[in-house]
């Protein structure tokens, strides 16, 4: 036990009953020390072991990756200020509208045990990098111990090609025309889906999953779309000098996992959220409650913007009104002079909480 642990239990009130108590320090120190010994490689920090907001923050500034088990420990470490790229969806039982949220959230690092929850990824988070694993994992289990597996890589045009190619005994010519039907696997413990699901996710995508020619072992040839590529989410900053306690916002998003996402990293900051989906709702919650700003996407309300946000201004007077769009064009000129500000999509939380700490204080 530290000093400053024994200081702040002897200063404490015996009422307030049981608690548990956490050193920063302690916990700044750890992590570094074991990432000092580890020098090559990510540690990731298993957030059901204590997910409070503060060390959540304090390992996105350290740099640490996480480990989730769901979607709303997904939320609260994006919430901290970690980038997506630093979280493993660790828990290997997920429901495949899990990995959607999880996905559509910038996850792309899943834990498997079995091949029913590879199949279950590829189809709820679609990517190349999906179809890449499936390709490497049969290419991988049909190559002979000391042998190799080679991918190549190339850009032509408006596509990226990839091919693996690996060492086994390849694909004998009467499977060749039905490769990709299903059913038939060569791989232990392989149900001969996954070649499907990958040729279905490929032509998705707008791209194309092939058998091509080798000498040895068999190839197989991808190409997808450079637009589909996904680039890195930035790193969200974490603002944890930013209080909200008390801020009363409302949140008009029509996407589930943005509401998620906003909705944590607010409350974290001790504000109260009230979401509406749709005008429907949102007329019910300005007809009921106050508010002391609003983060609108424009979606919901595009049949009546002008007459929707002066609603709300005549309701809730002092509100601070935020509009979220793809692009200034799709503000009309009367909503231009009810807001007090305007956020592009897609948006980073830092990007919110920077506008928010702008209006500072925002209760009337």
């Amino acid at each position: 036990m530290t000093e400053r642990i024994r200081d702040f239990l002897r200063n404490r009130c015996d009422e307030n009953g049981p608690c548990l108590v956490v050193d920063l320090d302690i916990v700044r120190d750890n992590y570094v020390n074991f990432a000092k010994v580890l020098p090559d490689t990510r540690v990731f920090y298993a957030v059901k072991a204590n997910p409070a907001p503060e060390i959540l923050e304090l390992l996105a500034e350290l740099g640490a990756c996480f480990d989730v088990a769901s979607v709303s420990e997904t939320q609260a470490v994006l919430a901290a200020g970690a980038a997506p790229e630093r979280i493993s969806y660790g828990n290997t039982i997920k429901k495949e509208t899990e990995i959607a949220t999880a996905f559509g959230l910038g996850v792309t690092l899943y834990a498997v045990d079995c091949e029913a929850e590879v199949e279950k990824i590829a189809r709820a988070a679609p990517s190349l990098f999906q179809v890449m694993t499936n390709l490497l994992l049969n290419a991988i289990a049909l190559s002979p111990e000391g042998s190799s597996v080679r991918v190549e890589t190339a850009v032509s045009g408006a596509d990226a090609r990839l091919s693996v190619i690996d060492s086994g005994p390849g694909v004998d010519s009467t499977r060749r025309p039905t490769i990709f039907g299903g059913g038939h696997t060569t791989r232990s413990g392989g149900a001969g889906v996954g070649l499907r699901h990958a040729h279905a996710l490929a032509s998705s995508s707008g791209g194309k999953l092939s058998l091509g020619e080798s000498e040895r072992g068999a190839r197989f040839d991808v190409r997808w779309p450079l637009l589909a590529l996904r680039p890195p989410m930035s790193r969200i900053s974490s603002m944890p000098g930013l209080s909200l306690e008390g801020v009363r916002i409302l949140l008009l998003e029509d996407d589930d996992a943005v509401i998620g996402l906003l909705s944590t990293a607010l409350s974290l900051r001790g504000a109260s959220v009230h979401a509406a989906r749709n005008s429907g709702e949102l007329e019910i919650a300005t007809q009921t409650l106050m508010f002391d700003a609003a983060l609108l996407d424009l979606s919901p309300i595009a049949a009546d913007i002008g007459g929707a946000l002066a609603r709300l201004q005549t309701r809730s007077p002092k509100a601070k009104l935020v509009l979220i769009s793809g692009s200034a064009a799709e503000v009309p000129a009367a909503a231009q002079g009810i807001a007090t500000a305007w956020v592009r999509k897609p948006f980073e939380v830092g990007e919110i909480l920077a506008v928010l700490r702008s209006f500072s204080p925002l209760q009337s």
